[in-house]
């Protein structure tokens, strides 16, 4: 069961195809000159409850969902006030 923050980025991405989410985090990815994500890390994400460090940017990028929200442990909510 996703984290409440969390549930933010599970909501946003269900409202999408996870292949849309990978597709759009990918394309943001790939202009960095990085290898871009499969519909199945995406999955992996949500079963998780958290982004992975390095794809933490771009799905905030693509998402609007804070960094917080995405990675509380690398970028801790004190740093930033949930609304």
């Amino acid at each position: 069961m996703a984290k409440k923050p969390f549930a933010q980025f599970e909501r946003w991405a269900r409202e999408q195809t996870l292949t849309e989410v990978a597709d759009m985090v990918s394309k943001h990815e790939q202009g960095r000159g990085r290898k871009g994500v499969t519909y199945q890390a995406v999955q992996d994400w949500i079963k998780k409850g958290v982004i992975p460090a390095g794809r933490v940017l771009s799905v905030e990028q693509v998402s609007g969902i804070h960094r917080s929200i995405l990675n509380p442990v690398i970028y801790p909510p004190e740093e930033f006030e949930l609304a």
